[in-house]
């Protein structure tokens, strides 16, 4: 009697076919890996954003109110800290903005209140002083510098105040930022003189 051998079929895997599966699902992976990275930078991007633009609004709610309500400019610095103090004289109040460009905040104070952070992470701070009237055209409302008959800024002849910020974030601990830049125009409506 002769016994045939039976030819079972192949248990597992050939090299090939386990070479393009390891290939296929590592593609996969590294695709959804990137995907992941992507989402999550882009997430954070506008969660920074979301919340630095509040912060900015708040802050030109906040300092815009102090400044169309004060009756005066009484000083004012450019040089590290910067600041803008100005008088409410009807309500016996000072109110100093300033900005720190080594902490990078802006902090508000008001007369018997602490000091009270309003911007953080402020990479750029600035402010403009003009005087009470504009040069008004035909085509264009241009103001002139508050200065005095020197040429030398004056708070005193102080009517509109410009101010802009830029604020940024890091994402993911790399510096692509998110930024948030504001600009404002404010008139001291109680000026007096």
């Amino acid at each position: 009697m002769v016994t045939r051998s039976k030819k079972l079929p192949p248990h597992g895997f050939t090299l090939i076919e386990l070479s393009v599966a390891t290939g296929c699902a590592a593609i996969l992976f590294i695709s959804i890996l990137v995907l992941t990275v992507f989402t999550a930078r882009t997430y954070s991007m506008v969660t920074n954003y979301v919340e630095m633009d509040a912060k900015s609004r708040n802050t030109i709610d906040t300092i815009s109110r102090e400044i169309r309500d004060s009756t005066a400019l009484l000083a004012f610095s450019t040089n590290n800290p910067s600041y803008l103090l100005f008088t409410n004289a009807t309500a016996q109040k000072l109110v100093r903005i300033e900005y720190n460009a080594n902490t990078g905040m802006v902090t508000y104070q008001e007369t018997g209140s602490s000091i009270k952070t309003n911007l953080v992470q402020c990479d750029k701070w600035g402010f403009e002083l003009y005087s009470r009237y504009p040069d008004i055209t035909s085509t264009n409302i241009s103001f002139y510098p508050c200065t005095n008959s020197s040429g030398v800024l004056d708070p005193s002849f102080c009517k509109l105040v410009n101010l802009s910020w830029t604020c940024s974030r890091k994402i993911l601990s790399s510096k692509l930022n998110t930024e948030s830049v504001l600009t404002a125009q404010i008139v001291l409506r109680n000026k007096v003189k």
